[in-house]
């Protein structure tokens, strides 16, 4: 298996999906400076370009990616959610960059 060029951390960020006209919420499950796994309701195949506003904290993020992989989950949850993407990051912004950051950031007790 291939090392990630990125670490990944763990967040559970509400997420708002926008792809051609059509909009639809998502649950960010990780995090990494050049890209994010998002379940579901809604799947969309590899190559499909988004644009994400992440809700971190009392502020929003907007982040532009494309798909890059798609993994149904053939029994929904409770919530609906259908499977999960991963989106990797079409030059993620200073504000995005600052939230992987401080995400590294070991937490101060």
């Amino acid at each position: 298996m291939a090392k990630r060029q990125h670490a990944r951390y763990q967040k559970n960020l509400l997420v708002n999906i926008s792809t051609r006209g059509f909009e639809s919420l998502g649950l960010v499950m990780n995090v990494s400076l050049q890209g994010l796994c998002i379940e579901s309701p809604e799947m969309l195949p590899p190559g499909t370009p988004l644009s994400l506003l992440l809700a971190v904290g009392n502020y929003l993020i907007s982040v532009d990616g494309v798909v890059v992989w798609c993994k149904e989950n053939p029994e929904k949850d409770s919530l609906g959610i259908n499977g999960g993407m991963g989106v990797q990051l079409n030059r993620p912004p200073q504000e995005y960059i600052r939230y992987i950051a401080e995400s590294a950031a070991p937490e101060q007790p």
